[in-house]
């Protein structure tokens, strides 16, 4: 859904997140025209379809280079031996993903 904001007071009125739910665009009319302007409506709309998935693959990402590192790291590959292992560095990794996309 896309609105266009005609006041300071409507652009005010979208702060709580229950306000901008269903929300994808918004197009700001205000009396003010300038360059200015233009760059806040770009900064605003990026911000509302932020999900945060970049930043969860940078520390998905960085997680699979640090276990990586530590698995050849040692005087011999220190795999997980166990399906319970295995499932563990999943776990840490898919943790790891869902706090990046909560910073994000």
């Amino acid at each position: 859904m896309e609105r266009t904001l005609r006041t300071i007071e409507e652009l005010r009125a979208l702060r709580p997140r229950s306000a901008r739910r269903g929300l994808r665009r918004i197009v700001l009319a205000l009396p003010d025209d300038s360059a200015a302007l233009r760059k806040a409506e770009r900064v605003i709309n990026r911000g509302l379809s932020a999900c945060g998935c970049e930043m969860g693959a940078v520390f998905l990402a960085v997680g699979m280079l640090v276990m990586a590192l530590s698995a050849f790291g040692g005087p011999g590959p220190s795999f997980p031996q166990s399906l319970q292992g295995w499932l563990g560095v999943v776990g840490v990794l898919m943790g790891l993903a869902l706090v990046g996309k909560v910073v994000g």
